[in-house]
């Protein structure tokens, strides 16, 4: 096997906006998986439990659901620094 790709906030947040999109496209992640070429097992880890994702994944994923993977990949940064801006002031 060879080394599990370290899984952080950014993934998990990435993570989530796909999904959220995925949903609203009212596609199901075995249509996901077939449209994008990433094995349903795999989605599921990425899409399901926040697993990290090479960024051929991202785009992949962003591009079967109408989406340009960098708008995705900076929504998710833009919600980190919200998110790490409101704990802050806690």
């Amino acid at each position: 096997m060879g080394n599990p790709l370290i899984t952080g906030e950014i993934d998990q947040i990435l993570s989530e906006i796909l999904d959220e999109i995925r949903g609203d496209s009212g596609l199901s992640l075995r249509g996901l998986s077939e449209a994008s070429g990433i094995k349903l097992t795999r989605l599921g880890d990425i899409l399901r439990r926040g697993r990290a994702m090479t960024g051929n994944e991202i785009h992949a994923i962003a591009a079967a659901l109408d989406r340009s993977g960098w708008r995705v990949f900076r929504e998710a940064e833009e919600r980190l620094e919200a998110e790490q801006s409101v704990s802050m002031f806690r």
